[in-house]
């Protein structure tokens, strides 16, 4: 890269003057000369969740005569990625004209919607300085910007800069300009990268949310505490994803709402003994309703994102036939989003998160407090941790080729309830026990989904078919694609039953099962109290104060055995005299001879 320099113009330097005047500053520093000036409005894009600046990099989008126009660079060197072309701000990947870039960036996105992150108003005043013979030698330019909150239009002013840009050939003439402007306006700095100075100018943080459980629960923390601060966490992925979910920007939205709200089902059952169990009660029946609301359109969902799987799968003489399908789902997608909307925005929603919020910050009862609430977190943790996994092995030891798909379905539950603690308690626990542990029950949980959804899908299928006919009298080669979709689907069950014992053996291993013991002993170590301490030993002979410590203990000790010998020896003889018999007629005289 070129070695573009840039000098940020405080306050101090500025001092309140407007554009004109400091272009009159620049130019004296410099003895450049302007250009004329260029207004530039630049949008910056990203996912809900961040992906591309997960992925160091940025993607920003500048309106143009020809539509948009897209630059995707890296973050931190501004290397570009790719140029790409859309007719409108982009939200999807297939909004961008075909180029070798889209598909990179599609990966990079995933299933998820661009958004805009933050608006940029930039007044860049370009300044030239020239040789003698009328030659640029060191190009310069004067940035001022504002930056624009897109949800709330609150604007915010960036700082200005000026930037100085080498011309080959001419290296002296550069080093002499930074050397002006650093006399002036001090150190050349690394400002960054503009979307990340514009975020920070509107308070806002790239990577600032995650569907993923991050929680630093320390040890000994009381098992009520810790809860409470699981399904805090839970509570603001809800809350953040709502607005998502009401306006079906990505099918994410409902996806990450989903999860919250049955990693926090789970985390209910945890808090049995922890929480008072009347509010337990409550709240679990609340959270169960919640999920069993979520549940259709998130089923369509999934089936709509596999439509242009479904079409792959079909030969080439059904090329179109899911199109009366895909209308169909669209429509029932939209009924079912209207019916989840009026649950989201009807009382009982919002008194159920009022009394949740409530109830998370709500001190211990102080009389008769549930009987695990004061329970060092990583022993209770440990504890049910084990349990689960127990069952989880329990249960797929009995699974064999006669067993019922409900068995398989059970135990999905029961794997994805184990999943959730190990999530939910993964900084109490050694971090490579919880990552192999983790891994293995993935491997067993991708085959387990595979085989449930596909028989919901089988049987969602055949079900959409017959309410097709009912309401559209759809072409009779859509039927005839559903139905090569059902035997399809079928196939994939079958396929993935086949593999189970493989994929369950990968789990139930003895290393698996000795990671899940450890991080119980771990746990009983750690929240058992101190021993006290032992007798203090004597102190080895070292010095000479130690030594005649030593003399002056072993001369007590004798000292003291002697006059013991002495005492008892005094006993024994008095005891012997008085055994003695007396001799008859002798009077008794004052003392022993």
């Amino acid at each position: 890269m070129e070695d573009i320099k840039q000098f940020p113009i405080d306050a101090a330097h500025a001092q309140g003057a407007g554009s004109q005047a400091l272009i009159d500053l620049v130019a004296e520093v410099t003895g450049a000369v302007a250009d004329p000036p260029e207004a530039i409005e630049c949008v910056y894009l990203d996912t809900f969740d961040w992906r591309l600046y997960a992925a160091d990099s940025v993607l920003e989008a500048v309106r143009d005569s020809r539509g948009w126009a897209l630059t995707w660079s890296v973050l931190g060197d501004g290397r570009t990625l790719g140029r790409l072309r859309a007719d409108r701000c982009p939200v999807f990947a297939s909004d961008i004209e075909p180029a070798p870039a889209r598909a990179r960036l599609a990966a990079t996105m995933d299933i998820r919607a661009l958004m805009e992150r933050v608006r940029v108003r930039l007044n860049r005043q370009p300044l030239a300085r020239r040789n003698d013979d009328d030659k640029t030698v060191v190009r310069l330019a004067l940035v001022e910007g504002t930056a624009v909150d897109p949800e709330t239009g609150d604007e915010a002013t960036l700082s200005a800069r000026v930037t100085v840009q080498p011309v080959r050939g001419y290296d002296k003439a550069y080093d002499r300009i930074v050397a002006r402007l650093t006399d002036r306006f001090g150190a050349a700095v690394e400002t960054g990268p503009l979307m990340v100075s514009a975020l920070a100018a509107i308070g806002r943080t790239p990577g600032d949310y995650s569907s993923k459980i991050r929680l630093a629960l320390a040890r000994g923390t009381p098992a009520e505490t810790a809860l409470k601060d699981v399904c805090q966490t839970l509570l603001r992925v809800m809350e953040r994803n709502v607005d998502g979910v009401l306006a079906d920007t990505d099918s994410e939205f409902l996806h990450d709402f989903r999860v919250a709200v049955r990693r926090t089902r789970t985390a209910l059952t945890q808090a049995k003994g922890v929480f008072p169990e009347a509010m337990r009660r409550r709240f679990a029946d609340d959270f169960r309703w919640l999920g069993q609301l979520t549940g259709p359109k998130r089923d369509l969902d999934v089936f709509r994102l596999d439509v242009p799987g479904y079409q792959d799968r079909l030969p080439d003489d059904q090329a179109g036939a899911l199109a009366p399908f895909q209308d169909f789902l669209d429509r029932r997608a939209q009924a079912a989003l209207a019916d989840l909307a009026r649950a989201l925005r009807s009382e009982r929603y919002r008194r159920l998160v009022a009394d949740w919020r409530d109830m998370l910050h709500s001190p211990t009862p102080p009389v008769d407090p549930p009987p695990e609430a004061h329970t060092p977190i990583e022993r209770l943790a440990a504890r049910r941790i084990a349990r689960a996994h127990k069952r989880v092995i329990k249960d797929g030891r009995r699974i064999d080729a006669q067993s019922p798909p409900e068995a398989l379905h059970d135990l999905r539950k029961d794997a994805k309830k184990l999943r959730y603690q190990l999530e939910f308690f993964r900084s109490l626990f050694d971090a490579d026990d919880v990552k192999t542990t983790v891994k293995a029950l993935k491997q067993l949980q991708a085959v387990l989904g595979t085989y449930q959804d596909s028989a919901v899908q089988r049987e969602a299928l055949m079900a959409f078919g017959r309410a097709m006919t009912a309401e559209t009298s759809p072409p009779p080669e859509t039927l005839m694609a559903l139905g090569t979709l059902t035997a399809t689907l079928e196939d994939r069950q079958a396929d993935a039953r086949a593999h189970f014992a493989e994929r369950f053996a990968t789990f139930d291993t003895p290393d698996v099962a000795d990671r899940i013991a450890h991080m119980s002993r771990d746990a009983d170590a750690a929240a058992k109290p101190p021993a006290p301490p032992p007798d203090r030993p004597p102190r080895a002979a070292g010095s000479k104060a130690d030594k005649k410590a030593m003399r002056t203990a072993a001369a007590s000790k004798a000292k003291s055995e002697t006059k013991a010998g002495k005492d008892k020896a005094d006993k024994t003889n008095k005891t012997e005299k008085s055994k003695k018999p007396k001799k008859a007629g002798k009077a008794k005289t004052g003392g022993r001879r």
